[in-house]
């Protein structure tokens, strides 16, 4: 299956955040984008299935960061108890 690919503002839409923060993200490397191109003419994509695993990367990481705890414990400290 060829994968989706998606552009600035569809990304925007899936992250909930504006375009300008997308194309901010990409010039500074932190979210995964194919460059077409060259110049200021280029096409900036972005690959549905690496934008979702990127997604996944940082909420995997903020887990293991919120103050060192576990998953369970996370969960269960956010239900109060």
């Amino acid at each position: 299956m060829a994968p989706k690919l998606l552009n600035a503002n569809q990304v925007a839409e899936l992250l909930a955040c504006s375009a300008k923060t997308v194309y901010s993200w990409a010039e500074l490397g932190i979210i995964p984008c194919v460059k077409f191109g060259i110049g200021r003419k280029c096409l900036l994509r972005f690959d549905e299935h690496d934008i979702l695993a990127w997604v996944q990367e940082w909420k995997d990481k903020t887990l293991t960061r919120y103050n060192g705890l576990n998953v369970e414990t996370v969960a269960s400290a956010r239900k109060g108890g």
